[in-house]
C-alpha cells in the first residue's frame, strides 16, 4: 500500500492478504470464519469497518460488504446501524449439524441447520404482513 500503511493501526482482525484467494470475498468470509472458530475473535468483538478493513486489504469495500454478509447470513457476526459489526454471541458454538455424510435414502428428522440461515426468509415474510 503505497499510501497508507497500517503496520501499526489498531485493529481488532488483521486478516492475512496472503491467504486471500478468489473469490476473494468467498476466501475473506472463510478467514473470519476459521478466527472466530479459532477462539481468536470473541463473541462482541467490534470488527472493523468494511472502507477500512477494504484498504488494509487493498481490496474494494464492496468486497468485505460481502464477506461480511456471508458471515451474517451464517450467524457469525451482527451489525448495528451506527454502531458497527461484531462477533455474535453465539458465533463460535455450533448448533448445525452437518449433512455431508446423509444418503438419499435417509429422511433426517433432526436439526440441520441453524436458526440464522432463515432469517431472510423470516424478514420478507415479515415484511409482507406489515405492508399489507
Amino acid at each position: 500500500m503505497p499510501f497508507n500503511s497500517f503496520l501499526n493501526y489498531p485493529m481488532s482482525w488483521k486478516p492475512e492478504r496472503s491467504k486471500l484467494k478468489r473469490p476473494i470475498y468467498l476466501s475473506l468470509a472463510e478467514q473470519l470464519e476459521k478466527d472466530i472458530a479459532a477462539g481468536f475473535l470473541l463473541p462482541g468483538t467490534k470488527l472493523p469497518p468494511q472502507r477500512e478493513l477494504g484498504d488494509f486489504l487493498d481490496i474494494n469495500f464492496t468486497t468485505v460488504t460481502r464477506a461480511y454478509r456471508i458471515c451474517e447470513l451464517k450467524g457469525l457476526i451482527y451489525a448495528v446501524t451506527g454502531s458497527g459489526t461484531f462477533v455474535a454471541p453465539n458465533a463460535a458454538k455450533s448448533v448445525t449439524i452437518s449433512t455431508d455424510n446423509l444418503t438419499g435414502s435417509l429422511i433426517d428428522l433432526g436439526f440441520v441447520s441453524s436458526f440464522e440461515q432463515c432469517n431472510d426468509m423470516i424478514s420478507d415474510t415479515i415484511k409482507s404482513f406489515t405492508h399489507s
